[in-house]
């Protein structure tokens, strides 16, 4: 898998993990298989306390990111309606 892949399905998981409508245990098992996939892809080599570092940064990134895209979605659906309430006056 190339690196950009990789890259990809990393986000993807972390994703998973800070979803909103993941359960407490679903979240949990995603995170360990996503901990577990991090400290693989560094070869075993790194010592845990930076492997736990790396997940948390890419779980804040994901949770940041998933929280900008709703509140642009909101803006989005205010904009629309504002369009939609000028065009029908």
């Amino acid at each position: 898998m190339n690196s950009t892949a990789t890259n990809d399905a990393f986000w993807s998981i972390a994703r998973a993990v800070t979803a909103k409508g993941a359960t407490q245990a679903q979240a949990a098992k995603v995170k360990d298989y996503l901990r577990k996939l991090i400290a693989n892809y560094q070869g075993g080599t790194v010592c845990d306390s930076l492997t736990d570092a790396e997940l948390n940064e890419l779980l804040q990134l994901a949770e940041v990111r998933r929280s900008a895209r709703k509140a642009t979605n909101c803006r989005a659906a205010r904009t629309l309606m504002g369009f939609g309430t000028v065009l029908l006056s």
